[in-house]
């Protein structure tokens, strides 16, 4: 036989993480196997005998590339080529077993032609599926329905797929519609009421049963195509549910001093067929034993502390009668705190001037008279106050009742002195201790200086007053330089820049004002807002000089400084966006959904406002929004109608709980319909909208349909309709500056509108106030006079009274309708009626005529 073999063993250590093989292998194999085995007994010796013969034709290529971890390798390779071989193989081993013989024999053929084999193996890291969250993940027509995800980073995948199951479904549509505009390559998209409402309609048409449920998948697709990671969502889809009603966030936590319990619910209906009720109940928060609370049918309540079982847990509920819609509250009462103590006391005084500690700051939530008590001793670790002056001190302390303790100059040695203020009403009270440091000083004893304490953190939009005293001793020590000046400087760690100050106020001793800012009292600072100080530290500096030009930097002259402890200026709510949807629709009967976002803020929770004015918002005029809602924490106002044809202007303003205000406006357009909305169409939407409960969004309701008749005229029937509608949703009977603002250009709306139905219509909304010289019927004006009153009656209940816009406006609607009164009677007519019957309703008609009369007086009364 004519053999060559070749043959390498080799031994090696190969660092690798990776590995590529590829082997290329072409067969042809004949094979006939023999094998024995015998095994014996005792120290047993097993042999085993293999035969093999082979005819090969082998040709073998082998390409290996490694690289990166330590392994270590033993590698034996014999390449035979165009061979006739035998070999034999013998295999002994020892074993403990019994005897066993064991004969075998196996032939087999096999054939294999062209055979190739390549293996590849790269390390990765899987990205695990990331969850795809959908909120609300039961959704209604009402809904606006935000899909979002967490996806790797940027760089590590090419797109994001999304697809919904089962396709055919109505829901599946929307979903997939809005994700083609918004959401090819994007995290997080809604889809909005507009979109579900008309899901809604397809479903009905396509779906009989009321609940639906579809998949929404995610998948981010690497640069090679394929899929990298996952995240599945499920929503169900309720086509017969279209009444919402949730809790508005907001105060959870009152105490007993408080006179009621506020609390307020969002609603949303769409093109609901009953009529939405709402019943407020409340309960015990172990026994929810609900309780039904009358007269309370809106969406705001409030109930008295008084009636409840004092402090502890409750829970209350607004129900939608006979809709299974429920929004809860879990409301805590708590016991009344006891008094707030505040002292105040010279950072260091001469022991020979007067020196004093202040309590006339410290209050009481409920506003009951306080009595005051002192005590006074050595400070803890002081070595400089004797047990002598202890004693004295305390001996003097325990005298004095008043709400401050003023310590003669001369009667305490130098010291640390620890005095404290013991502050209490009938049923409770409270102390506080506060050092005070007496020390000699080199020079001429300073001035004794007792500095407020400002917040921690204060908005710049907002005043700032800050008490401060100056003592005068009866000894006539430590007397204080004749000008008094403020300056408030940075201080980004807590220490003051001695270049970065600016001028506050200036007065004299005798408090004559020669500044620029008004301060009230010689020593008490007031800033009226804006606080000139972009958002940062600063301390507020009190410079007391003989020199009317002396700086904060004090180096002329004589000169004392005294400085406040560190204060924050906050920055305003940052990056928010104001958005309507959609941002073209048609005159009074498109409800369009206003929402503030994206606001970056510290000092959480926001409080959102919307309003609206006629124009672009390149030019907006400040007097000329239109309130839409006050100041709340829902994000959201929904179902504005607009009135009058054009591009509009909407505001949202965001409040922190510092009083920083910041606003973004956005705009929109509204059309008039290719089909003319009718009356009968408007009042059914304006009654829907009312059944929802929110007075902001019916005065809106009510002032866009007055608005958009103006152009035929508004028939008295509607008129009137538009006066039930007011009185039934009762706007003002929790009053607020917005909505007696609100309610003032609605009534002058209906007003407008009723006078364009005397003279036939014509023309668009554009007047201030009514005409003088167009006459109402007697019903119309003893509405428009009775709405008068009950705005004016509003307005009175405010803390500040009535804004000058409001009663200026107010004294227009005023003026209109005392020029109109009785101008045109109602009735039938008096060609038809017997002498005796006309003089009855003659005298009817100079009866309303004086009641329409005596309200107009009231109402200019409560005016002012």
């Amino acid at each position: 036989t004519n053999t060559t073999t070749t043959t390498s063993s080799t031994s090696t250590a190969t660092t690798t993480t990776s590995t590529t093989t590829t082997e290329t292998t072409t067969t042809v194999t004949t094979t006939t196997e023999t094998t024995t085995t015998t095994t014996m007994t005792s120290t047993t010796t097993v042999t085993s005998t293999t035969t093999q013969t082979t005819t090969t034709t082998s040709s073998t290529t082998k390409t290996t590339s490694t690289a990166t971890s330590t392994t270590f390798t033993t590698t034996t390779e014999t390449v035979t080529s165009s061979t006739s071989t035998t070999s034999s193989s013998t295999s002994i081993s020892t074993t403990t077993s019994t005897s066993t013989a064991t004969s075998s024999t196996t032939s087999s053929s096999t054939l294999t032609l062209s055979t190739t084999t390549t293996e590849t193996s790269t390390t990765t890291t899987t990205v695990p599926d990331f969850a795809l969250n959908a909120s609300p993940s039961t959704v209604t027509e009402c809904d606006t329905l935000i899909i979002s995800q967490d996806v790797p980073p940027r760089n590590e995948y090419a797109s994001i797929n999304w697809t919904c199951e089962p396709s055919d479904n109505a829901l599946c549509y929307a979903i997939m519609d809005v994700a083609r505009l918004q959401a090819a390559d994007a995290t997080e998209f809604t889809v909005s009421e507009l979109m579900l409402a008309n899901a809604v309609k397809e479903a009905r048409l396509v779906d009989q049963e009321a609940v639906t449920e579809v998949m929404v998948r995610a998948d981010t697709i690497r640069f090679d195509k394929s899929i990298r990671s996952r995240g599945t969502a499920y929503i169900t889809f309720n086509t017969q549910a279209n009444v919402l009603i949730d809790p508005v966030n907001g105060q959870r936590e009152f105490t007993l001093i408080e006179d009621y319990i506020r609390l307020q619910a969002s609603m949303k209906t769409c093109n609901f067929a009953g009529t939405v009720a709402i019943q407020w109940s409340w309960a015990d928060g172990d026994t929810r034993d609900f309780k039904v609370i009358e007269g309370q049918t809106g969406l705001r309540m409030k109930k008295s502390l008084k009636e409840l079982l004092g402090k502890g847990n409750y829970v209350f509920k607004a129900e939608v009668v006979g809709v299974t819609r429920v929004a809860e509250f879990d409301v805590t009462i708590t016991a009344i705190p006891p008094p707030n103590v505040v002292l105040a006391a010279p950072a260091v005084a001469s022991p020979d001037c007067d020196s004093l500690v202040d309590a006339s700051g410290s209050s009481d939530p409920t506003g009951s008279l306080l009595k005051f008590a002192w005590s006074c001793g050595a400070a803890a670790g002081s070595t400089g106050a004797t047990a002598k002056d202890a004693a004295t001190c305390n001996d003097f302390a325990k005298k004095v009742s008043a709400s401050s303790l003023r310590i003669p100059g001369g009667m305490l040695g130098a010291g640390l002195y620890a005095i404290t203020a013991y502050v209490e009403r009938l049923d409770a009270a409270s102390n506080s201790t506060i050092n005070l440091q007496l020390a000699h000083s080199s020079g001429r004893d300073p001035p004794v200086v007792l500095l407020g304490t400002p917040p921690n953190k204060i908005s710049p939009q907002k005043s700032l007053t800050l008490n401060s005293t100056v003592l005068k001793s009866a000894n006539g020590g430590c007397l204080a330089p004749q000008w008094r000046a403020w300056f408030i400087l940075q201080a980004p760690n807590g220490i003051p820049l001695e270049t970065a100050g600016t001028f506050l106020s200036r007065i004299d001793g005798e408090n004559t004002t020669t500044a620029l800012t008004t301060s009230a009292g010689a020593d008490r600072l007031f800033l009226p807002p804006p606080i000139p100080a972009v958002p940062g530290r600063y301390i507020l500096r009190l410079v007391l000089s003989d020199s009317v030009s002396s700086r904060w930097t004090a180096v002329e002259g004589l000169v004392f400084v005294f400085d406040t402890p560190a204060f924050a200026v906050d920055a305003p709510p940052q990056n928010g966006r104001c958005r309507i949807y959609p941002d073209t629709g048609n005159v009074s009967t498109t409800r369009f959904l206003l929402s503030s976002l994206s606001w970056i803020d510290d000092d959480l929770p926001l409080s959102h406002r919307f309003s609206w004015q006629f124009g672009s918002s390149k030019l907006p005029a400040e007097d000329a929004w239109v309130s839409l809602s006050t100041w709340t924490l829902a994000d959201e106002f929904s179902n504005l109608l607009i009135g009058q044809l054009g591009t509009s202007t909407v505001r949202a303003e965001a409040r922190d709980m510092l009083g920083s205000v910041s606003s973004a406006l956005s705009e929109f357009t509204v059309v008039m319909p290719t089909e003319k909305p009718s009356e009968s169409l408007k009042l059914g939407i304006l009654s829907d909208i009312a059944a929802g409960g929110d007075p902001f969004a019916t005065i809106a309701a009510v002032s866009a349909v007055a608005q958009s008749s103006v152009s035929d005229g508004a028939s008295e029937s509607l008129t009137m309709a538009l006066f039930k509608t007011m009185r039934t949703a009762n706007p003002l009977s929790d009053p607020t500056p917005e909505s007696v603002k609100g309610s003032t250009n609605m009534l002058t709306s209906i007003m407008i509108a009723a006078q364009a139905g005397k003279t036939g219509g014509g023309g668009n909304f554009t007047s201030r106030a009514p005409s003088r010289s167009v006459a109402l019927s007697v019903n119309v004006a003893s509405d428009a006079a009775g709405l008068l009153g009950d705005i004016a009656g509003a307005a009175g209940l405010l803390p500040d009274g009535m804004d000058l816009g409001t009663a200026d406006a107010l004294v227009d609607d005023v003026d209109a309708l005392f020029a109109t009164v009785g101008a045109d009677f109602v009735g039938e007519s008096t060609e038809l009626l017997s002498p005796s019957e006309r003089a009855k309703q003659e005298a009817a008609q100079l009866e309303q005529q004086r009641s329409l009369s005596s309200k107009l007086q009231d109402a200019t009364s409560s005016i002012g």
